[in-house]
């Protein structure tokens, strides 16, 4: 993990470099907005879960996953807003006849201020709140046959529900790329967030997410991510 964050922060440093030569002047109070898409790694906590599982006779879940997603943001007088929705899809894990896929979605909202900035180049801390749920199915692999004989459904769905807390440092380096239709000025957004995701709280369901489930493991969606964002960003022209 060390040395993850240690190459975060030279990426950042040499953004911040570069970012001199990038002679396309704006007023670094204007208002900026960016769509854009985040893919990277991140963690989830799954001891918990993991025991069960191979307790039961099952293998464990890999704790690491790919993640990706989309998001929006605004930077207004060095005041960053942004929203973003990301899913990341563990490994499947498969069990006498049984398998079991492992997926987690997020939403986030997320407020920071840019104590750093240049004309194409910002760096900001940022806290957040959100929303996620991990969920997983116990399905038992039939051939059609077997389905046609007994139609009865032979899966159940598990649902963990959590409230998420974010905690992060983002890069961003903007690369002029012309003007809009709009008249406005258009830029490509190119950075590099890494940060902690906290979950306070969490509870099981099953099925439809309205039973709860007894007993059940305290795993949840904390950890680390680290992510690579592309975007295209716009600003008004002055």
């Amino acid at each position: 993990m060390k040395n993850i964050f240690l190459k975060a922060a030279s990426l950042g440093a040499a953004f911040f470099c570069i970012s001199f030569s990038n002679s396309h002047a704006q007023n670094l109070n204007d208002t900026v907005r960016t769509i854009y898409y985040i893919g990277g790694w991140k963690q989830a906590n799954l001891a918990p879960l993991n025991e069960r599982l191979v307790a039961n006779g099952y293998p464990a879940f890999k704790e690491n996953s790919f993640t990706s997603g989309i998001g929006f943001q605004e930077n207004k007088n060095r005041w960053v807003t942004n929203l973003e929705v990301s899913a990341s899809q563990m490994q499947e894990v498969r069990s006498a006849g049984k398998f079991l896929p492992l997926t987690d979605v997020q939403v986030n909202l997320n407020i920071g201020y840019e104590f750093l900035k240049t004309e194409s180049f910002s760096l900001y801390p940022t806290l957040g709140i959100g929303a996620g749920v991990q969920y997983f199915s116990i399905t038992v692999d039939r051939s059609f046959d077997q389905i046609l004989i007994n139609p009865v459904e032979q899966s159940v769905t598990l649902w963990n529900r959590n409230l998420l807390l974010n905690a992060a440092l983002h890069g961003d380096y903007l690369i002029a790329a012309g003007d809009s239709p709009t008249g406005n000025l258009r830029f490509i957004d190119v950075g590099l967030q890494g940060g902690y995701t906290y979950a306070p709280w969490s509870s099981w369901t099953q099925n439809n997410g309205t039973v709860n489930v007894s007993n059940s493991p305290e795993s949840n969606m904390s950890g680390a991510f680290l992510q690579l964002k592309l975007g295209l960003s716009y600003k008004p022209k002055n």
